[in-house]
């Protein structure tokens, strides 16, 4: 099965980008997405807090501080993406692989535990 030539995506893609359109949709949700925008950081912001508190607490570097960030900041996306056992798995994936940048494994698991309340998956 052939894929579709790009003459025709072209074609769609120019028939589909309006910039009068698409600033007047965007003026039409502009309350909506700051709303759900505030929403989001504030969430994001107590994540960040009680990530640094833990950190804090286990006497970690001041240069090591953004990666566990960035680790609590990518575990709270997945948490917006996926639930349940899913969540649970990717949030071992990225266990393994910030232990592999030179994390504390156990530090990264108390973050997985105490902030967002996930466990290890079921082996």
């Amino acid at each position: 099965m052939p894929v579709r030539p790009t003459l025709r995506r072209m074609q769609k893609l120019e028939a589909n980008y309006d910039p009068d359109a698409i600033r007047d949709s965007l003026q039409r949700q502009r309350e909506s997405i700051l709303e759900q925008q505030k929403t989001k950081q504030a969430e994001l912001e107590k994540i960040e807090n009680s990530t640094k508190l833990l950190i804090g607490d286990e006497s970690v570097l001041s240069t090591l501080y953004v990666s566990y960030l960035n680790f609590a900041r990518q575990i709270w996306k997945l948490k917006n993406t996926y639930t349940s056992g899913t969540l649970k798995i990717e949030a071992d994936i990225m266990i393994y692989k910030w232990t592999r940048r030179g994390l504390d494994e156990n530090i990264l698991k108390r973050i997985r535990n105490e902030i967002f309340t996930l466990q290890a998956p079921a082996p």
